[in-house]
């Protein structure tokens, strides 16, 4: 009952999720424990059992119970469904654990941890269990990560209630304040039942009167119901999830043959898990059979009437949702291609015979398509092109050869269509390209599947970074200005100038509130953020119209909203609304030069690049990018215009113009990007680009590009990963002389000052890991100011 798992590098855990919100969706997952503690005396309030059942946990030796999740719904018209999945735990601390969640079991004796996963047959994850061990342990692999984070449930509740050390402060984030309901027997246990109404509905806990021991959790099922309906495309109702704990039992016994692992005889002991490259579809490299459509007016198109052409069949429906996605994108290369007598692009229509031409006309019409639509009268899609699903693309070679195929919304169509057409009208086969390299990847797969892949392991795996002592420069001389502890959680800091010359520095404290320093480090102001309860914002951008009109923009990774205040944080805006993957990044600028702030976008997933009027209006969107890490503005061109980079998925940069049209990508091979900024340090109206790339996980360097992707110079990191997620590495500004620095932050709380060329002058450790990093300008000089859990400090450098 597990849900399909995300494309890798959707939304990457460590950078995407905020943390509280992430195990907040985590906890309204599985089950918890078994307690022998004192009874209570009542009356209790629902805080307070809610505490005692969080320290039971916290402070519980060990803990086992055969857990199990149940679902529940009615199809329309048809009996209940019930369906259940394996929630079960035994935990014994420091670092023994058995746990079968979803389609995972995950096993630890305390020397080895071992892990199996359904859908990998064949493969047993085997790494040294941790002397401790921590919930990040189990997320160290990213596909068991997936497996055990993505079902209908999310993550273990067991386990976060085991593991993190204020798991109550993750269960009742953005909630309302906990209420008792009448109590409950289960199991002859009688129960406090405790309601927790959060922004995604509903929950209420069972647990035990005796001993805290959480039996049973109902979950919200409001987004469920949709999830559902749209699974089995049909409405349902009387729909539950229910996680319920038998035999829950804190601090007792477990027998060490819970915690062995017998692997397979046949099984290959792997570092990290590997997905076997996916086969190719049986049709591909084939010849198509003698097909045969019809056009509106009823006359044939046949396999042999487009002998000798290039042939783009795709198949749609009025009904088809994603078909009229997709379809705008196909329509741009049909008008590319449409004066070239060598290229056919065809949409084969597979609605029922009741359906009229006139509505086909109608639907392409709306869409604002005009291309050729063809009927399948004989169903040939299913019979002949063995079509599942829609949309489906074929693509053949002039002698009726299927070069290639898609399945589904292909967001990148109007980019890569013409170049395998150009492929194909060069003479070229894409079908021997392809099987060229799935036999390349699965070689590679077996190979590493042999060696037990710790080569690739060794590049997964993420070191955690080690907070470097305290330290001064070798060369400048710090002079500290001031230190603030107005926020409790410094987060990302984002510093600029007035018009007046008034330093304003805005500082994330948490997800929802904004401490404004002034340039002495004095308090300002406090903002508390009018945004939803679910809503969280982790940066700040901001920017003035042709009229001085100042406007802020802030998100998180993954979010579903950015929020648009005016400069006195008055909330103007909520974009978008509707569900997708998540929002990665916003970026404030007058793109065509208009004098009027847009809002440029970025998105994971596939919804690519926005860009927005302030008022929520969309100006344009580029769908041809997925999973977009982060955005730059650049330019003014000698127009006057300017235009974005953007950091995609795939690790190159794309250039975007102010229409929205894309150039060619930027690659540094061997060297993945994830994070940029450009501005100009010299003062010669140039903007310099620095970004954040990594070789491989937890191993980063800042780098410096030209306007046309040539890597100009390299600066290592400390290797690590950054303890804090949501940190923008990359701050700008005049420290020294008369040109502008790079100050970038490594994982081990260490500060790096480099030139505009990426010449090292020099670095310093601040003692802590580090949330936030900005160059502000203080009384008309450069200075470093960062946040950690110690405050916030300004330093001068000379």
């Amino acid at each position: 009952m597990a849900l399909p798992h995300r494309a890798a590098r959707q939304a990457p855990r460590t950078l995407r999720y905020p943390t509280a919100l992430l195990l907040l969706s985590a906890l309204a997952v599985a089950g918890c424990n078994h307690a022998t503690s004192t009874p209570i005396e009542a009356p209790l309030t629902a805080r307070e059992v809610l505490e005692k059942m969080a320290n039971a946990y916290r402070t519980a030796k060990s803990y086992d119970d055969s857990g199990q999740l149940r679902l529940t719904f009615r199809k329309q018209g048809e009996d209940l469904v019930s369906q259940t999945a394996d929630d079960s735990v035994a935990f014994e601390r420091p670092n023994k654990l058995r746990m079968h969640c979803y389609q995972a079991i995950v096993v630890s004796d305390g020397k080895q941890l071992r892990a199996t996963v359904a859908d990998l047959p064949g493969q047993v994850l085997d790494v040294e269990a941790p002397a401790e061990l921590r919930r990040e342990d189990l997320y160290a692999d990213e596909i068991l990560a997936g497996v055990l984070t993505r079902g209908l449930a999310g993550e273990s509740t067991q386990l976060a209630l085991l593991l993190l050390p204020d798991s109550l402060a993750v269960i009742l984030d953005g909630a309302e304040a906990p209420s008792k309901i009448e109590d409950q027997s289960i199991d002859g246990a009688d129960c406090y039942r405790i309601v927790v109404k959060r922004p995604d509905g509903q929950i209420t806990l069972w647990i035990d009167q005796e001993n805290y021991v959480l039996r049973k959790i109902a979950y919200p099922t409001d987004s469920l119901k949709k999830q559902i309906s749209d699974s089995v495309q049909a409405p349902v109702t009387e729909v539950s999830l229910v996680a319920e704990f038998k035999g829950a039992h804190l601090n007792g016994k477990i027998a060490d043959v819970a915690f062995a692992f017998d692997a397979p005889t046949e099984a290959k002991l792997v570092k990290r898990f590997q997905i076997q490259p996916e086969p190719l579809p049986k049709l591909l490299g084939k010849k198509i059979g003698a097909f045969e459509f019809v056009d509106l007016s009823g006359n044939p198109v046949t396999r042999d009437s487009l002998s000798g052409k290039i042939v783009v069949i795709d198949f749609w429906a009025t009904w088809c949702e994603w078909c009229f996605k997709g379809l705008p994108n196909l329509q741009q290369v049909y008008e590319k291609y449409e004066g070239n007598d060598r290229v056919a692009i065809l949409a084969v229509s597979t609605d029922d015979p009741q359906t009229t031409a006139a509505e086909l006309r109608e639907s392409f019409t709306k869409a604002q398509l005009t291309i050729p639509i063809l009927r399948d009268a004989r169903e040939q899609s299913r019979s002949m092109f063995e079509v599942q699903g829609l949309p489906t693309m074929f693509l053949l070679g002039p002698d009726g050869t299927i070069e290639a195929m898609e399945i589904g919304f292909q967001p990148r169509l109007a980019v890569d269509l013409p170049r395998k057409l150009d492929k194909l009208l060069a003479g070229e086969s894409l079908y021997k390209q392809a099987r060229a390299e799935y036999e390349a990847r699965q070689k590679a797969f077996e190979d590493s599947l042999a060696s037990g892949n710790q080569a690739a392991a060794d590049d997964a795996l993420i070191p955690q970074a080690t907070i470097a002592p305290k330290s001064e420069p070798a060369k400048l001389t710090l002079e500290a200005l001031w230190h603030s502890d107005e926020a409790t959680r410094p987060g990302n800091i984002l510093a600029f100038e007035e018009s007046d010359g008034r330093t304003r520095l805005l500082v994330n404290d948490g997800w929802r509130t904004i401490v404004e320093l002034d340039g002495r480090g004095q308090l300002a102001a406090r903002h508390e953020l009018d945004i939803p309860n679910e809503a969280a914002i982790s940066y700040l951008r901001t920017a003035t119209d042709a009229q001085g009109s100042r406007y802020f923009a802030g998100s998180a990774s993954a979010q579903q909203q950015l929020f648009l205040f005016d400069a006195s944080f008055k909330k103007l805006l909520a974009f978008p609304e509707g569900e997708h993957a998540g929002i990665s990044d916003v970026r404030l600028a007058d793109l065509d030069g208009d004098g009027q702030v847009d809002i440029n976008v970025g998105y994971w997933g596939v919804v690519g690049v926005q860009c927005v009027a302030t008022t929520g209006e969309r100006r344009w969107a580029d769908r041809a990018l997925e999973n977009v890490f982060c955005l730059a503005v650049t330019g003014p061109d000698a127009a006057g215009k300017r235009g974005l980079l953007a950091a995609d998925g795939r690790g190159t940069l794309v250039p975007i113009d102010y229409q929205g049209k894309e150039d060619a990508p930027l690659s540094i091979s061997g060297l993945f990007l994830r994070w940029l900024a450009v501005t100009d340090l010299d003062g010669d109206g140039q903007a310099e680009i620095c970004a954040i790339a990594s070789a491989k996980a937890g191993v980063e360097s800042a780098i410096g590009l030209s306007p046309a992707g040539t890597l100009l110079w390299q600066y290592d990191l400390p290797v690590g990963a950054q303890p804090n997620a949501a940190l923008e590495m990359i701050a700008a500004g005049r420290l020294l002389g008369d040109t502008g620095q790079w100050v970038v932050s490594g994982a081990d709380g260490s500060i790096h000052i480099l030139s505009p060329d990426g010449k090292p002058i020099d670095r310093f450790n601040v003692g802590a890991a580090i949330g936030g990093l900005s160059v502000a300008p203080i009384d008309g000089k450069g200075a470093i100011v960062v946040g950690t859990d110690n405050g916030v400090d300004a330093w001068r450098v000379q």
